[in-house]
């Protein structure tokens, strides 16, 4: 049986910089890795932004492993400024970018 770190070696090191790898479940037919974003922010902000929760879990099928379906459910963080209360999220388009 793998291991969630046996699992993290097949995602680009760029998506685990950013998430945590929190549950996998692999049955015959799939694999669900469950990815939580990591409550950092740049040190030149951190201070200005509180983790206030997270937008909904979205599904990605990424590619087939041994003939089963690869699937990432991400869940997003968002901070709130403490000032304003306008919520940020951080741009992860790199990650769209990221080698395999």
């Amino acid at each position: 049986m793998l291991t969630d770190l046996d699992y993290s070696l097949i995602l680009p090191s760029v998506l685990l910089d950013y998430f945590d790898l929190v549950n996998v479940s692999a049955s015959s037919k799939k694999i669900l890795i469950y990815l939580e974003e990591k409550n950092n922010l740049p040190c030149d902000i951190a201070s200005l932004y509180q983790s206030k929760d997270f937008y909904p879990t979205a599904l990605g099928n990424v590619f087939p492993v041994r003939g089963k379906s690869f699937l990432l459910h991400i869940r997003r963080r968002r901070w709130i400024h403490k000032e304003t209360d306008e919520y940020f999220s951080r741009d992860l388009s790199i990650i769209d970018r990221a080698p395999l």
